[in-house]
């Protein structure tokens, strides 16, 4: 190989060296910028949930996920020229100077068979990553900041599950994403979740009741129970659960009926001759646990509860 040959070949040889090392740290930042938009996400919502911030601080995740969405697309833009840059002229020079019995840079123009649906694969991350979280759609009925959503019955509007996020309680099953604004009819800015929520199923438990049957010495006269458990699983009209341990003792009077009161009977009217059944009810709003009496069958449905109440146990 003559000295020019050689020098032209080194020189590319150190052209190509530098191309990929600059490709290397593009690809770096690009990758990057779905972590970084991954982790905005997650410590605003997190923040949000541990109380330290307001719902309004995921009002700044759409422009931040835009913002590093726009920085990554153009990161990938630098990264695929200078890949097309290797394949076309510095390989054609590289083939001039070795010959037409080698071919350089050989890797650099592999193509994989799953090449398609790979590239498929990593578009419907990037608009679950980038466009999927902060997402405006139609509200069907009053939504609330904070409310997990789902969607309803009119096409493309999302409706309240009725339980929010400073609730102490699981994502409801069917859950969409997070309302990051309030609606009552129009559009409403969610964080979309790349799939709708699975919940926690379960069904109604409680472990090693000692509730006492009356607190009366009076049988006759008995208008109270006391229920005590270890530990609750409590579920609600969808299969959710919520779990207790250690609850504190609750006494159930059925003389207090079910207007803004608690531990009372589920109706406002008072029992007449029958069974009554005797449930541990859990207050989302507030995390704790109450009870209600109820003609209700456990097997039929449970107790009928005020809207702040959420789960039951038998």
């Amino acid at each position: 190989m003559e000295d020019s040959t050689r020098a032209s070949l080194d020189l590319l040889l150190g052209e190509y060296k530098e191309l990929k090392a600059e490709q290397r740290d593009r690809m770096g930042q690009r990758d990057g910028m779905t972590a970084a938009t991954i982790s905005a996400q997650v410590l605003a919502v997190a923040a949000v949930a541990a109380g330290k911030a307001g719902p309004e601080l995921l009002l700044a995740l759409p422009p931040i996920a835009f913002a590093l969405g726009w920085i990554r697309l153009a990161t990938a833009d630098k990264v695929s020229k200078i890949r097309d840059y290797i394949r076309g002229p510095l390989r054609l020079e590289a083939i001039e100077l070795v010959g037409t019995g080698r071919v350089p840079f050989g890797w650099e123009t592999h193509k994989s068979p799953r090449r398609t649906s790979r590239k498929f694969g990593q578009l419907v991350s990037d608009l679950v990553v980038f466009v999927g979280g902060p997402l405006a759609m139609r509200s069907q009925g009053n939504i609330v900041i904070g409310d997990w959503v789902r969607t309803s019955a009119t096409p493309g509007a999302v409706e309240t599950t009725c339980v929010s996020m400073t609730h102490h309680r699981p994502v409801p099953k069917g859950t969409v994403g997070l309302a990051v604004t309030t609606a009552s009819g129009e559009c409403v800015t969610i964080l979309k979740f790349a799939t709708p929520s699975n919940g926690m199923q379960g069904f109604s438990l409680v472990r090693n009741n000692r509730s006492q049957t009356c607190t009366s010495t009076n049988l006759l006269t008995c208008n109270a129970v006391m229920l005590i458990a270890d530990a609750l699983q409590l579920v609600d009209c969808n299969n959710d659960i919520v779990i207790v341990t250690r609850p504190n003792p609750v006494t159930n009077d059925i003389r207090v009926d079910s207007t803004n009161q608690k531990n009372g009977r589920d109706q406002q009217t008072a029992f007449s001759a029958g069974d009554v059944h005797f449930y541990f009810v859990y207050e989302g709003c507030s995390g704790t646990v109450y009870s209600r009496s109820s003609v209700n069958n456990p097997r039929f449905g449970g107790p009928t509860m005020p809207t702040c109440e959420t789960n039951w146990a038998y």
